[in-house]
């Protein structure tokens, strides 16, 4: 691709073409590269404070998310 026909197609205009798109949030297990969004089907262990996201397929803990719903 030539650097005028990338610029042609930098014209800062919006697509209108539909393609389908990947959810903007998805977590990832580095354990065996599972990847889903959070709310698929994670193994989650709900602490007071906090809840633990583990990998449904190896059991690698993927994410820990404060709970902020016990704010008063």
């Amino acid at each position: 691709m030539t650097v005028e026909t990338l610029v042609s197609r930098m014209n800062g205009q919006p697509s209108t073409k539909q393609t389908p798109t990947r959810r903007k949030t998805v977590l990832f297990c580095r354990g065996c590269e599972y990847q889903g969004p959070p709310d698929g089907p994670w193994i989650i262990h709900r602490k007071p404070d906090s809840d633990v996201y583990l990998c449904p397929n190896c059991n690698t803990t993927v994410t820990v998310r404060d709970r902020f719903d016990n704010w008063e």
